[in-house]
């Protein structure tokens, strides 16, 4: 047992003891190591390795509030014998076909997107939090700008779902991209920031939702946010 490390959590902004966050969670991380190591993907390279991302950052109260729907996530990513939410949307009836693919509503499907959403923005807020090691002399994060305060609120109950704020989930079925988890990371192009991450086969976009109308905003939000869409990617 190493000695306890204090400082302020940056969830919670009170002065705490400091556990060892795991970037992803650390039952995510043992899911996708595969003898021993994982296939952790960089801007830089794709390698098998045993390495965790972790860092003292959280304290015990704020891990356990990120923990719980970090529990729920893993129920319906791909488990290497299995993919859950993939299985599931094979046998349901999509609502819409669009040219990226067929969508979902995570209501009649039975999924929580609400708790998905959670999990997601848990995440991207982590990568705005703390610069993270990855191989070599390699770090990670993304900056949230303005963004990181409603999200921060959310996480902890303390505000909604913040304003302007789109999550896209996309369910991989190509086998290739359903062992992959990367890093949040900027995506090129548009007017406004986005980012994506890849979660064993669940390909996770935000971005800031400004660009609609107030109209059109509100609704994306309700069918991306709070209820929820899935893309299959076809």
């Amino acid at each position: 047992m190493g000695k306890p490390v204090f400082g302020q959590c940056p969830l919670c902004c009170q002065q705490r003891e400091l556990q060892k966050s795991h970037y992803f969670g650390r039952a995510l991380h043992l899911l996708w190591q595969e003898d021993g190591e994982a296939v952790l993907m960089t801007p830089k390279r794709v390698q098998l390795t045993a390495k965790q991302l972790w860092a003292h950052l959280l304290c015990a109260a704020c891990e356990d509030i990120l923990g719980a729907n970090e529990s729920y996530a893993h129920q319906w990513v791909n488990r290497k014998d299995h993919f859950p939410l993939l299985e599931r949307m094979n046998v349901a009836v999509s609502f819409r076909r669009t040219l990226h693919g067929l969508e979902f509503s995570g209501t009649d499907i039975g999924v929580s997107t609400e708790r998905l959403a959670h999990f997601a923005l848990g995440i991207f807020w982590r990568a705005n939090a703390h610069n993270w090691k990855t191989l070599g002399l390699q770090t990670t994060s993304i900056d949230l700008g303005a963004l990181a305060e409603p999200i921060r609120l959310y996480l902890r109950g303390e505000g909604p779902f913040p304003d302007g704020i789109v999550l896209l989930m996309t369910v991989c079925t190509g086998h290739g991209s359903q062992g992959l988890v990367s890093t949040p990371s900027p995506t090129k192009g548009g007017m406004y920031p986005a980012f994506s991450m890849m979660v064993r086969g669940i390909k996770i976009r935000a971005r800031n939702g400004r660009q609609f109308s107030r109209r059109d905003s509100s609704s994306v939000l309700r069918a991306f946010g709070a209820q929820g869409n899935f893309h299959a990617q076809l």
